[in-house]
């Protein structure tokens, strides 16, 4: 599988955040839109979407007409529609049985906001054999420098016993690249 990249500002980020927040006990949604690459997708804007679902506590579903009209708003604007983000209020930084059920945009990404402690967002591209995680790149363009902010989450597995593993997820950390254009 060939690694893959959701690259976005600090603002988008605090943004998809800020939504969440305000979304309180709900699960927030939204479309993620900027220019879409096979390895590399880059947004350059969001529009969130009213959250339709029954049960909204606990999963999303955006309203179809909100999102055909976001949808065409960001396309008009010269935006191609690069993928989706929701927030778990409560649950883990990582797609649910629920979200892989619901998805249906092969090769799109698929941020999630969780809220389980910080705030973290991560992202994964829907694919035949399920979610693949991909990378999320914080960029920023300064004069002709892009500053990439890889966001990493480091997973610790511990042993109980030989028939027994646990998995822990601790805090995310971050490595810099700076290049120039």
């Amino acid at each position: 599988m060939t690694e893959t990249a959701l690259a976005l500002t600090r603002e988008i980020y605090d943004e998809i955040i800020y939504q969440g927040y305000n979304g309180q006990d709900k699960e927030i949604c939204g479309v993620l839109a900027g220019t879409y690459g096979p390895t590399q997708s880059v947004v350059s804007d969001i529009q969130q979407i009213e959250n339709v679902a029954e049960t909204p506590q606990t999963q999303y579903a955006m309203n179809p007409e909100a999102q055909l009209e976001a949808t065409q708003s960001l396309e008009a604007n010269g935006h191609e529609v690069i993928g989706f983000y929701h927030t778990h209020p409560t649950g883990p930084p990582r797609p649910s049985e629920t979200d892989a059920a619901r998805a249906t945009w092969p090769g799109y990404s698929y941020a999630i906001c969780a809220f389980d402690g910080y705030p973290f967002i991560g992202s994964w591209r829907w694919t035949e054999e399920g979610f693949q995680h991909e990378s999320l790149r914080m960029i920023q363009d300064t004069n002709n420098w892009d500053l990439i902010v890889l966001l990493h989450t480091v997973r610790t597995i511990s042993l109980d016993s030989p028939h027994q593993q646990r998995v822990f997820w601790t805090r995310p950390y971050v490595s810099c690249e700076i290049s120039r254009q």
